[in-house]
């Protein structure tokens, strides 16, 4: 391969290995997020406690309050995704409505006073602050029933599972058929180990083609070697045994043998990094050899791309945006500071 290629390669690499260490960091990995139109109660939460039995679910509210981001909560969101907290703990109770609020809301609020265990109030409801969230302007309330008929911009189930993909894809539409049963419409699924593994899925695409361009390029040399040998050995059979050849050309041979053992080596190396693929069902057609399949899958994919602009993103998917245009950029300036240190070098 060419130095350039090797380099862009290992960039690629190197970025994406960065970006799913970074999302991991901060999102659990075995959650999916359900967003859903309408209101659930508390019978209906009871309901999903028995349906999910020992399974792990958050359900969030979120709408703009003032300039900040309002987060009614049943109280799990630590297992969702990292909450650096600055000062207190994460404790929210709606027996005794605490409140987590971030600091950019607690330098608002309370000044440079320390909001800990200080009375907020918040959508004409008092809250006691029990922790506040570094570099937030979030504010998490415990769930309470009668401010679900409220206007809140965003609804989400949260839903943890460890399963592996297959079950985990069932769980998840086992879970949307429960709350279509229950009148509660999911109209979007977002899936972090997708958006996790997909830098990972980069990874091993580039390792595919690095391993690819190697062998094709192995098999060429070792076809034009092995026929080098077969035809000398035509020339001499008359005069010469097979064996008797091979002997006396075992240097030629030798380099042949220990370059199909190289490209076999390779071939190994593709057979065990091609499983390591994660694809997401939602980009898979139903049937792979029809053109209707693609069209439908097509603008399955455009529709939700258009519902996200409409009703906003996901954390993960905002950072993930950001993560990419990032590292497009660095490829960027990494591939034009390549071609000027060729330039001033040919120079």
């Amino acid at each position: 391969m060419e130095l350039k290629k090797i380099i862009i390669c290992i960039l690629i690499i190197i970025l994406c290995f960065t970006g799913q260490l970074y999302l991991k960091s901060i999102y659990n990995p075995n959650v999916s997020e359900l967003h859903f139109r309408g209101h659930i109660t508390r019978e209906e939460i009871l309901e999903l406690d028995k349906e999910l039995k020992s399974k792990t679910y958050n359900i969030n509210y979120e709408s703009h309050y003032e300039n900040y981001n309002l987060i009614m909560t049943t109280g799990k969101d630590m297992k969702i995704k990292k909450l650096n907290i600055l000062q207190g703990n994460y404790n929210i109770d709606n027996k005794v409505k605490t409140a987590v609020i971030g600091d950019k809301v607690a330098d608002h609020f309370f000044k440079q006073i320390n909001g800990v265990n200080r009375e907020i109030t918040i959508n004409d409801r008092k809250y006691i602050v029990k922790g506040i969230i570094k570099d937030s302007k979030d504010l998490y309330i415990p769930y309470d029933e009668d401010l679900t008929k409220l206007n809140w911009r965003k609804k989400v189930i949260n839903y943890i599972s460890t399963e592996e993909d297959r079950r985990y894809y069932l769980e998840i539409e086992k879970l949307q058929t429960k709350l279509k049963s229950m009148e509660i419409d999911v109209f979007d699924t977002i899936v972090y180990r997708e958006k996790i593994n997909g830098y990972m899925n980069v990874i091993v695409l580039v390792l595919l083609y690095i391993l690819l361009s190697l062998l094709v390029k192995l098999v060429k040399v070792i076809r034009i070697k092995l026929n080098i040998i077969i035809e000398g050995y035509k020339k001499e059979k008359r005069i010469i045994t097979w064996y008797e050849y091979v002997w006396s050309n075992k240097v030629k041979v030798s380099k042949a043998l220990g370059k199909i053992i190289i490209a076999m080596i390779l071939a190994w190396g593709v057979y065990k990094i091609v499983p390591k693929l994660q694809i997401p069902p939602n980009i898979i057609p139903d049937n792979l050899f029809s053109l209707f399949s693609y069209i439908r899958l097509i603008k399955l994919n455009y529709n939700k791309f258009i519902l996200h602009l409409t009703n906003g993103y996901s954390d993960i998917l905002v950072d993930s945006i950001k993560l990419n245009i990032t590292f497009i950029i660095i490829s960027i300036a990494s591939i034009l500071i390549y071609k000027r240190i060729r330039k001033k070098r040919a120079i």
